[in-house]
């Protein structure tokens, strides 16, 4: 049995995928003794940059290649 003390994920669903939680504590903190949650959990991702270069929207991963991007236009 290998019981998780560090959670991978950094964005958390319960059974309402409608609504994330910060923490699956704050959503054991409701539960009663011997209640079991399953939870849906995602690793947020990397921030990405988009720019507006004639009309059409181009996105690249650092705030440098978008600005390089729009100059070069």
């Amino acid at each position: 049995m290998a019981e998780i003390e560090k959670f991978e994920g950094d964005i958390f669903w319960n059974s309402d995928t409608e609504s994330a939680i910060d923490s699956p504590d704050d959503e054991m903190d409701n539960l009663y003794e011997d209640d079991i949650a399953e939870f849906e959990q995602a690793k947020r991702l990397p921030n990405f940059f988009g720019v507006v270069i004639g009309g059409k929207a181009r996105y690249f991963d650092t705030f440098e290649e978008a600005t390089a991007a729009r100059q070069n236009d």
